[in-house]
């Protein structure tokens, strides 16, 4: 429940309201980033402030603010948010504390393999929002046009 509860909550603020609010006045790409300077340490202070952290939560609000930005929708973020947030507590919050940061000698064959998966679904990633940008410029210049 909780899952889904902060995935829908946070996507319908973070997204549906400060994304928006900031795309009126700067452009999209700057609106998004701003978005991910502020949620990222946020993140990291109630988890522990680790640089790789920062950067996770940095990834992962850009991914989440350039899916609402092409797709005009907060629903695909509410969606993986809420996924995402149940696959943590089920899964990985109950081992938490057997985890060591890499630096501390946890760089084991868990760590190798979450990199891996970092650069492969990294590169899905980047095609999947290449074409999704293809397919959204066509349906921009449509309502502009009635607009």
């Amino acid at each position: 429940m909780t899952g889904l509860a902060f995935g829908l909550t946070i996507q319908i603020w973070v997204r549906g309201y400060f994304q928006e609010t900031l795309e009126r006045v700067v452009p999209a790409p700057a609106a998004i980033a701003i978005v991910c300077l502020v949620m990222a340490p946020e993140h990291a202070l109630t988890q522990g402030f680790v640089w790789t952290t920062v950067v996770f939560y940095f990834v992962v609000d850009a991914i989440f603010g350039i899916t609402a930005y092409l797709t005009s929708s907060i629903v695909p973020g509410i969606a993986v948010h809420a996924i995402g947030l149940a696959v943590f507590f089920a899964l990985v919050w109950p081992a938490d504390p057997t985890r060591q940061p890499a630096a501390a000698g946890g760089a084991d064959l868990m760590f190798w393999l979450h990199a891996i998966q970092t650069i492969v679904f990294g590169f899905l990633a980047l095609v999947a929002f290449r074409h999704l940008a293809e397919l959204t410029v066509e349906r921009r210049a449509v309502v502009a046009f009635n607009d």
